[in-house]
């Protein structure tokens, strides 16, 4: 027929920086394994594109993930989410929306039948992918003071987030940890992270990942999480832990250097340059 369609044109704009956009990813992220990092950063490149055919509205994407009325249509909301969440004014108009939240905590924790074996974005099941990409925006949501108070003020989401952290899928228990160590810049978050009983255990347990991207917010959270003396106390009854704080502080990669060296700064056991302080992380 004619001249080349709108897909066409768009392919050809958009395939060559992806495939850049993968290649630089491996690179920095040391772990090539990690399907869902990859592939969000290539949604997210063609999603800028495709907006300038297609706008999107942020709002009926929030509605579409509330009316969903099985596992596929909440997919196709969430996965959506979790491109548009990563730009600031997207997820601030998502957050307006008091059923945004509550949404997608609804999705976390999918059953374990459906938790074993995740190898990758392309096998899992939705029920997986749905929780993964939930606990995706949450992250995102995290990096903003209004979506940190209202992740605290949902009730049991701390809990679903622990959860999230010891499931079976490595890429929605890191996501759920940079959620996690974000919310830690609240004192009530802290308060109630603690009082589920072993997370702070699970917390110490994430020091052994070996993706550079879970180690790095595990690190982060228990930066974030010895803020106080009752979450001091908690971490340094945790076996094994300060030492293991100490062999990362010459960790090869510098995030995680420099969030074991404040942690131990956070804990009075070490310092270098600060002490007490949190950090958010993305």
């Amino acid at each position: 027929g004619g001249g080349p369609s709108q897909a066409h044109v768009l392919s050809a704009l958009a395939l060559p920086p992806v495939v850049a956009l993968l290649s630089k990813f491996c690179d920095e992220a040391e772990n090539v394994s990690s399907s869902t990092w990859a592939l969000m950063r290539a949604e997210d490149h063609v999603a800028r594109l495709a907006a300038a055919y297609h706008p999107i509205s942020t709002k009926s994407v929030v509605g579409a993930l509330r009316g969903a009325r099985d596992i596929s249509a909440s997919h196709d909301a969430v996965c959506a989410m979790s491109i548009l969440s990563c730009d600031p004014s997207a997820r601030r108009e998502m957050m307006q929306d008091d059923s945004a939240i509550p949404s997608l905590f609804a999705l976390l924790c999918p059953p374990p039948s459906s938790s074993s074996a995740v190898s990758g974005i392309g096998v899992a099941p939705e029920e997986v992918l749905c929780a993964r990409f939930a606990a995706m925006v949450l992250g995102n949501f995290s990096l903003e003071e209004a979506g940190r108070q209202g992740m605290v003020e949902y009730q049991g989401g701390v809990e679903k987030l622990v959860a999230t952290i010891r499931s079976q899928d490595p890429e929605a228990s890191c996501f759920a940890l940079l959620c996690t160590g974000n919310l830690f810049m609240q004192p009530h978050a802290r308060a109630l992270y603690i009082n589920v009983a072993g997370s702070v255990e699970t917390l110490v347990e994430c020091l052994e990942a070996t993706s550079v991207h879970a180690l790095r917010y595990a690190v982060g959270t228990i930066r974030n999480l010895a803020s106080d003396d009752e979450s001091r106390e908690a971490l340094l009854s945790v076996p094994g832990m300060s030492t293991k704080l100490a062999e990362l502080c010459n960790h090869r990669n510098i995030k995680i250097r420099d969030h074991a060296e404040a942690a131990l700064g956070n804990l009075n056991i070490f310092q270098r340059n600060s002490v007490r302080n949190s950090s958010a992380m993305s």
